[in-house]
């Protein structure tokens, strides 16, 4: 009918929910070097009483890994990159997940939902089949569904790298108006416990997202109407003055019949246009668009109203849609800072002047970038209205630019295809200068002769002044028989990254130079003794040396010749801190170390390479990071009341010959409160806690008949050490949290190894250059480097098991079956030794391995990581319906009956102790 509108039925939506548009939000924001686990839609508006449905998801799980030195906790982004770390996170090869979603069930009444698992049923989903269930559980009073579900063996890893894969779709009804979370609680992502991931982190660094509901208030015929600039075909709200402003509404017919009708457009109560005579068939949409050019709009908040009149069919309708629209001013940006600086300095940069032109504007969100003129990839970032950025002290001098990007109350910010936000970035320019290094020449003179540091005597030089980075960064030593006195200043380097410092803070090229009172930090290495020449009598006394590579290094260890040796020199009373290495000595003799306090370092505390004669005495060396004291070749090196404790791993000592064994240690030496034991040319000792009620470390040089029995031996870079020591027992003791082996036997044979405990270690058993051992009813627990036992040398002829039928030793990573007993194992029946031997070398075989290990905390602890998670149920699954014949045969996991068989009562039985760790 001529004259008649049709209104967009928007009072038909009720019964539907309206999402908030969102997957280019999420899929743009995802690319992310972590997977993230999501629920899509992000935000759903629904009315009272509709049906609406959410999904799980998880994207961009991918077969890389990321290594790094510090552990990643959930919630946090990924700790810094580093190609050597001792950490090793998988990015994805899913196998089994633990997650919870939660929701205010006096709001959303759950109805059902479905489980897109696995893939071979759900293309769209995750997880290959077989699949084990641990739970998939719904609360409806509290408001939680619970679903824990892992792969089983022999599926493959799951991965979906650059896209999504859905977990589960719920649905749900609105029982009453408000809004409320669909938050994704206590996510884990777990990978198998694989050989092919024997150095990977079972749990995969990820992200959440909730989702976020509210209901509808109120619907409308006309389905949408927009106001905005159009940057890329996209509506931008608010508009930038300058900006012309599109207008866009969307009127849909969603009955049954054809519809006529007429829209008005109104901008601030004056109306811009009207389309008449329009037809819309069933479940048809149309979009009428109109600009208003940017000459004819002012700033501020403007109202936009679309006015339809619809006849359907011999009923007139009238509908009503408004929406406002702004129009702001720019930020007016300002950068106050300096335009000069040198490598390696701080410099600060303020944008605490900038204001915003518009009445209603202010500036939110400060990013700052630094790049060199020129670059396209920025060298630093920052956030916030103040920040300091440090140049880099490797950087080359030159031009680098500041660059200055804003973010306001309106949600606007710099947009290079947006030519109206040019004014919420700025640019300066910054001119870096490098930096000197001071030297006191041969001849007694200071160069630069401004530098602070003076001497009235061409003897004594001392500190007027801290002396810094940028403007030196170094002091080199030419002349002989002088003394530097920091008078309780500092010397600093350059630390430009957590890991790595540059250059050295003084460089030693004479002879009977002391350095004293001084603060040395920030270096690559803090005190260095280098010369083509020996270097002998120096000093360095009370100095607070902290935070560089290698705090003192004498001489440099890499490249130097062989003949090249320094003596004589004292290092006393200092305090050695927060460095990667604290102390090192190579090639270095009859030098004298005490009084000294070396803690908080990164690797090596205090470590002698190749060095004779020195003499060790009451350093402090404790809570390092790595190992306290390490002794390296070298011989005669005497040790006494040096106090060692609560470092990682305290004590080591390691070499070739005898020769590189002799040294003198005294038990005045300690290992958090125990003393060290280091016995040489001993013979028909017994070792034990009657006799020897409490030990820290011990080794055993060049022994006979000595008994060690019923020992813990753990926090060192051998628990046990024997070095040319014969005929002796080992036996009962618990050797593990060693850095380098739990029991090391290197030149030594005939000895027996017994019921020992060999776990958590690099390696349990080290042997090199011994034979003729009997080894026996030791249980091999899980090892960092998945090697049980290091062979080296002339280490073939030893025996690895007691005959039969007391069996040989307990292999972790051993997977054979136990069908048949007897002295062939041949016979039908079991007798918890494997039927095939266990191979250690090419040429050394366990002839009767055991099944079970002689010690056992829990036998739900699969991977003997002393707790009882997901990595177990895993491993568990991945044994699933398996018998002793079959490739995924896990004897571990057979822990109930009926036996010789990975079943649900197995499962079950591993289940219940889910959550349990051990407790020493």
């Amino acid at each position: 009918m001529k004259g008649l509108l049709l209104l967009i039925l928007l009072s038909t939506l009720i019964s539907y929910p309206t999402f908030s548009p969102q997957k280019s939000l999420i899929e743009a924001e995802m690319q992310a070097e972590m997977p993230i686990v999501y629920v899509d839609p992000e935000e759903i508006i629904a009315n009272l009483s509709d049906y609406f449905t959410i999904y799980v998801k998880v994207f961009n799980l991918t077969n890389a890994f990321y290594r790094t030195s510090d552990f990643w906790r959930p919630g946090e982004p990924l700790p810094p990159y580093n190609p050597n770390g001792r950490l090793n996170y998988s990015l994805g090869n899913l196998f089994g997940f633990d997650l919870e979603l939660s929701w205010d069930p006096t709001l959303l009444g759950y109805i059902n939902h479905t489980v897109h698992i696995p893939m071979e049923d759900y293309p769209d989903g995750v997880l290959h089949e077989p699949i084990f269930s641990i739970f998939d559980d719904v609360d409806t009073e509290v408001g939680t569904y619970r679903l824990s579900k892992a792969s089983m063996y022999p599926a493959e890893e799951f991965n979906c790298p650059n896209k999504s894969a859905l977990i589960f779709e719920m649905t749900f009804q609105i029982k009453k108006q408000g809004a409320c979370t669909l938050s994704l609680n206590s996510v884990q992502l777990a990978i198998p416990a694989d050989p092919k991931f024997k150095y990977a982190i079972y749990e995969i660094p990820h992200v959440t997202r909730n989702g976020e509901f509210q209901t509808e208030i109120s619907a409308t015929r006309i389905q949408r109407l927009r106001a905005g600039a159009i940057v890329n075909g996209e509506f931008n709200d608010p508009i930038i003055l300058g900006e012309d402003i599109h207008i866009e509404a969307t009127v849909v017919n969603e009955g049954e019949i054809i519809n006529h009708y007429n829209l008005s457009l109104i901008f601030d109560g004056n109306t811009l246009t009207a389309w008449t005579g329009r037809t819309l068939l069933p479940e048809e949409s149309e979009i009428l668009s109109w600009s208003i050019p940017a000459i004819d709009t002012e700033r501020g908040l403007h109202t936009v109203t679309a006015k339809a009149t619809i006849l359907h069919g011999i009923e007139l309708l009238q509908d009503e849609l408004s929406i406002s629209c702004q129009v702001i001013d720019t930020p007016k940006l300002a950068i106050d800072g300096p335009n000069f600086t040198r490598q390696g300095e701080y410099i600060t940069f303020s944008a605490s002047n900038s204001s915003h032109n518009d009445p209603d504007g202010e500036i939110w969100n400060y990013t700052w970038s630094l790049f060199r003129f020129g670059e396209t990839v920025r060298r630093e970032g920052a956030t916030g209205e103040n920040v300091t950025f440090q140049i880099d002290c490797l950087w080359s001098g030159g031009l680098y630019e500041i660059v200055l990007e804003v973010r306001d109350n309106f949600g606007v910010e710099y947009n290079e295809e947006r030519p109206a936000t040019t004014p919420y970035q700025l640019k300066v320019n910054l001119t870096v200068a490098e930096s000197k290094q001071i030297y006191v020449n041969t001849d007694g003179s200071v160069d630069p002769p401004y530098a602070p540091l003076i001497s009235s005597d061409n003897i004594t030089y001392t500190f007027t002044s801290d002396i810094l980075h940028p403007i030196y960064n170094s002091i080199s030593i030419e002349k002989s028989n002088i003394i530097i006195n920091g008078n309780g200043h500092t010397l600093q380097g350059c630390k430009y990254t957590t890991n790595f410092r540059c250059g050295f803070g003084f460089s030693i090229h004479s002879d009977n130079v002391t350095i004293t009172n001084t603060t040395i930090m920030n270096f690559n290495i803090g005190v260095l003794i280098s010369s083509p020449n020996e270097i002998s009598n120096c000093v360095f006394s009370a100095n607070t040396i902290i935070n560089n590579s290698y705090g003192i290094l004498i001489p440099s260890a890499d490249g130097v010749p062989s003949t090249y040796y320094t003596r004589n020199n004292m290092i006393k009373e200092n305090v050695i801190t927060n460095n990667d290495y604290g102390l090192r000595l190579a090639n270095s003799h009859n030098n004298t170390i005490s009084g000294n306090i070396l803690t908080d370092n990164i690797q090596i505390a205090l470590a002698l390479g190749n060095c004779t004669n020195n003499y060790v005495s009451e350093n402090n060396i404790t809570q390092n990071e790595g190992t306290g004291l390490y002794i390296y070749k070298g011989n005669n090196n005497t040790l006494s009341s040096n106090c060692m404790s609560e470092n990682k791993y305290n004590f080591g000592i390691d070499g070739d010959t005898l020769n590189d064994f002799l040294h003198t240690i005294a038990t005045s030496n300690t290992i958090n409160g125990k003393p060290i034991y280091y016995f040489i040319n001993q013979t028909n000792l017994i070792i034990n806690p009657a006799t020897h009620p409490e030990i820290g470390y011990l080794a055993l040089i060049n022994c006979t008949n000595i008994t060690i029995e019923d020992l813990t031996l753990t926090g060192n870079v051998q628990g046990l050490l024997l070095a040319y020591t014969n005929h002796s027992i080992i036996s009962g003791n618990s050797a593990f949290d060693n850095y380098r082996a739990g029991i090391w036997i290197h030149y030594s044979s005939n000895n027996t190894i017994a019921n020992n405990l060999l776990m958590h270690n690099i390696y349990g058993l080290e042997l090199s250059d011994s034979s003729n051992n009997r080894i026996y009813h030791n249980t091999f627990m899980r090892v960092y480097a998945c090697i049980p036992v290091e062979l080296s040398g002339y280490s073939s002829e030893n025996q690895w098991d007691n005959g039969y039928p007391s069996g040989g030793n307990f292999w972790y990573y051993y997977r054979g079956t136990d069908l048949f007993c007897g002295v062939y194992q041949n016979e039908t029946g079991i007798d918890g030794i494997g039927d095939t031997p266990y191979r250690v070398s090419e040429a050394n075989y366990d002839h009767y391995p055991l099944i079970k290990p002689i010690f056992w905390w829990n036998f739900a602890d699969i991977n003997w990581d002393l707790k009882v998670d997901i990595s177990d149920i895993i491993l568990t699954c991945e044994a699933y319906g398996s018998t002793p014949q079959e490739s995924n045969w896990n004897p571990l996991v057979d822990v109930a009956p009926l036996w010789n068989r990975i079943d649900i009562f197995d499962l079950v039985t591993i289940a219940s102790h889910y959550g349990e760790e051990y407790t020493p």
